[in-house]
């Protein structure tokens, strides 16, 4: 309802039936049931209130073939939802659309019955999951670290790197998910997206210390301080690391400018730009 005011009632309660007021002024809808069902026979009584004139937009199903890439609309809600949430994973952020539709629509969907095991810790990871339904217990050990509902994912990590899980993942409830291989993945995405990937979710490690960084060498140098390529002895990589001296900020009163920019670093997320991964400091300089 876009303008004024209807009632309406299911033909199963009879004429006398005194329905629900429909208000444009809330934009209030009704049979959206028939949109996924085109089937359903139509058993509403719609009737104008009498006081003012109304004005409905109608919303026919078969305007969604145009709209949708599937005949189902339920199918491409499903698929919105992939993305959807294939968007919040650290890793696959930055990926275009048509990249996170192909992941989406290889996804495969999994029933788990409570108290099952996903997998456990120390197994070789060849599989992210997305929680559709349910929850799932994360468990160190005999420990419970926390739990995952919907909308939540897990073994990102697996489809990059070949490495034990880090930690056990059982069904709290009956629990569906959405899972994608390694292989199959790989199979979509090309080298060159890997490659990126695989540098990507490097930065998901910030425990890296100060002590496990390397000096490479030399990248810039600034009327604050330098910037140095530094490699962690642990991992093998690689990092831009800002070092700046505090006395400068200080007797040019530049420390709200560096906190800004170190914010601004925090918040950002794009290919084309250095991710913040951690800070550091000194008695002489603070690092990022």
């Amino acid at each position: 309802c876009l303008f004024g005011e209807v009632i309406s009632a299911p033909l199963s309660d009879g004429e006398t039936s005194p329905g629900r007021r429909r208000s444009g002024a809330r934009r209030e809808c009704f049979g959206e049931e028939h949109l996924l069902d085109r089937d359903r026979p139509w058993a509403m009584r719609v009737l104008g209130t009498g006081n003012t004139s109304a004005k409905l937009a109608v919303w026919r199903s078969t305007c969604l073939d145009s709209i949708f890439r599937f005949d189902n609309l339920s199918e491409s809600l499903e698929q919105e939802d992939k993305v959807r949430t294939l968007k919040n994973v650290f890793v696959f952020q930055t990926l275009g659309k048509s990249q996170l539709n192909m992941l989406a629509a290889a996804l495969q969907q999994e029933i788990v019955p409570a108290g099952s095991r996903i997998f456990s810790q120390g197994d070789i990871g060849t599989t992210f999951y997305i929680i559709r339904k349910g929850s799932v217990k994360v468990q160190i050990g005999d420990r419970t670290i926390r739990t995952l509902g919907v909308g939540d994912y897990f073994g990102e990590r697996a489809l990059l790197k070949d490495e034990p899980r880090s930690a056990s993942i059982t069904a709290s409830e009956d629990t569906t998910i959405w899972r994608i291989r390694k292989e199959i993945f790989q199979e979509i995405m090309s080298r060159a997206i890997l490659d990126y990937l695989t540098a990507r979710i490097a930065l998901q490690d910030t425990k890296v210390t100060f002590n496990d960084l390397r000096v490479v060498r030399i990248i810039g140098r600034g009327g604050f301080g330098v910037v140095k390529m530094v490699e962690s002895v642990k991992t093998g990589v690689r990092y831009a690391l800002k070092c700046v001296r505090k006395k400068d900020i200080v007797e040019k009163a530049q420390q709200e400018a560096l906190v800004n920019e170190r914010s601004t670093l925090a918040e950002v997320d794009h290919p084309f730009i250095i991710k913040l991964v951690r800070t550091f400091r000194s008695d002489a300089q603070v690092y990022f």
